[in-house]
């Protein structure tokens, strides 16, 4: 644990990946004292989706992360063709839609 232990915080977030990190970042250049508590000590990149849709990109722009993500290596794509293959669901044998 680093700090001492009286320091005061408006908001603690738990989980410095990428949505507690952004959340932290907007709340500080806001004038907010953020704390993250995370529980490893090296972070662990844990990428939940390779894709990332355009209104989640324009959210990113307007946070000012954009450059952060592309100077991490990201990329950003002009168009997506999704696969859409068929899934039929697959209910219990007890279920009325059966």
């Amino acid at each position: 644990m680093s700090g001492p232990i009286n320091e005061t915080f408006d908001v603690v977030i738990v989980g410095g990946g990428i949505s507690g990190g952004a959340l932290a970042i907007v709340l500080a250049r806001a004038g907010v004292r953020v704390k993250i508590l995370e529980r490893d000590r090296v972070y662990q990149d844990r990428v939940r989706s390779g894709f990332m849709a355009c209104w989640r990109v324009a959210e990113l722009q307007r946070l000012n992360l954009a450059d952060i993500l592309t100077a991490a290596g990201g990329a950003f794509m002009k168009r997506v063709v999704p696969m859409r293959k068929p899934c039929p669901p697959r209910w219990p044998s007890s279920s009325p839609w059966t």
